[in-house]
């Protein structure tokens, strides 16, 4: 169950880095 929410994060993370690079 905790795994499911770690992996949420990790989707954030990657997104917010990839908005990142776009700039």
């Amino acid at each position: 169950m905790g795994l499911s929410i770690y992996q949420k994060i990790k989707q954030i993370r990657e997104k917010k880095k990839e908005k990142k690079k776009l700039k």
